[in-house]
């Protein structure tokens, strides 16, 4: 993220102003490791003592979403067992087709029986450490890691009443009409969803309005009702309106980072030593939760009206691939569903790897990678 202002000027708004997370960031916290946490905790974060705040809302919404990351967590270990479950059905399959020597292929039966038990076994040990970390992260605990560090090292925003929130409302859809951030990309979601930005939003104004000093804001939402964005969809730096705002309501300057910036930031400013493979994480914590398809795959599924569903997890695949190859820049062109028969359409030939990495992909969403054709367009 690029920025006008100096390092100087940088370190004195460190020195003197308020730190406030929003609850996109602190969510994304329950992604990383402990080990990870604790070295975040103890560097970048200890440093703010007194200085690190967290708005009524924020607290609201980790209360209503904190079981989310436990959820998918579980899901990445399912995960784990179904490739287990595809290892062994593949075994198996080699185990038959090799059983008889009246036709091809024929092995040597000696090296599938030894390999057969040690298959069994690695399996065996897998699938019971999978389990245990299930029932471990299952279950329950007076108050989990991130919580407790909240409770003791965040000062808290005391809130809206509901009055206030009805009047914040009002103001809301006039700035929703005309594209003032922050939140309006929210505008299709039910109730008090969509005003969750504004509202935290509005609630770290508050702060600053009563402190008068600059404000150090951390969001891990990059959409462009936050950022302006390049055109790859990355942040350059805060929306003009929210900078304006800040200064009215403070007089005071305005750095917004997400995650890993504010990582690297607190590295250079306090010296601190929080790794690089802890910010790469949050670096990719963010991608993942973007959840976003490159516009030059066409995504399609027969009676798409009615099974949207074929649509949800064609981009759940792309979504798989992506964590092999680069989408923006790879091959393929489109992805179609045709009652579990998958078409990969490609603009040059695929390669075995890249094959192999759509039909593990495939097999995620329960579905044979017998069933994938792969369509290479006419130049």
């Amino acid at each position: 993220m690029k920025n006008s202002i100096n390092d100087n000027e940088i370190s004195n708004i460190w020195e003197k102003g308020v730190f406030v997370f929003d609850s996109s960031t602190l969510l994304n916290l329950y992604e990383f490791t402990d080990e990870m946490l604790a070295q975040i905790f103890n560097s970048s974060f200890s440093r703010l003592k007194n200085k690190i705040w967290i708005p009524h809302h924020v607290q609201l919404e980790i209360a209503k979403n904190v079981y989310k990351p436990k959820k998918q967590k579980i899901e990445k270990y399912d995960d784990l067992l179904k490739k287990i479950k595809s290892i062994e059905g593949q075994f198996e399959q080699i185990d038959n087709k090799t059983k008889t020597k009246d036709k091809h292929p024929t092995l040597d039966r000696n090296d599938i029986d030894l390999f057969l038990p040690e298959l069994q076994k690695f399996s065996r040990n897998l699938k019971e450490k999978i389990e245990l970390k299930i029932k471990e992260i299952n279950e329950p605990t007076e108050e989990d890691v991130i919580s407790k560090f909240i409770k003791e090292n965040f000062q808290s925003l005391s809130g809206f009443n509901y009055s206030q929130k009805i009047e914040l409302i009002k103001d809301a859809e006039l700035r929703f009409r005309n594209s003032i951030p922050p939140g309006y990309k929210d505008d299709d979601k039910p109730g008090f969803q969509k005003y969750a930005d504004l509202i935290i939003w509005k609630e770290t104004l508050e702060l600053i309005k009563d402190k008068k000093c600059p404000l150090i804001f951390i969001v891990d939402d990059l959409k462009e009702d936050w950022w302006i964005l390049d055109k790859k969809n990355n942040p350059v730096s805060p929306r003009v309106e929210l900078i304006e705002e800040v200064f009215f309501y403070s007089g005071e300057t305005f750095l917004m980072y997400n995650l890993p910036e504010f990582l690297k930031q607190s590295n250079i400013i306090f010296e601190t030593k929080v790794d690089k493979e802890a910010i790469d994480k949050a670096s990719e914590i963010i991608s993942q939760s973007l959840n976003s398809i490159p516009e030059n795959i066409l995504i399609t599924a027969n009676r798409s009206e009615e099974e949207k569903w074929r649509l949800d997890r064609l981009k759940e695949l792309a979504i798989y691939i992506s964590g092999f190859l680069d989408l923006k820049d790879c091959k393929i062109t489109g992805l179609h569903d045709h009652k579990g028969d998958l078409t990969v359409t490609w603009s040059s030939k695929p390669t075995e790897s890249e094959k192999l990495i759509i039909a593990a992909g495939w097999e995620n969403q329960n579905e044979l990678s017998m069933n994938i054709t792969h369509y290479i367009e006419e130049n």
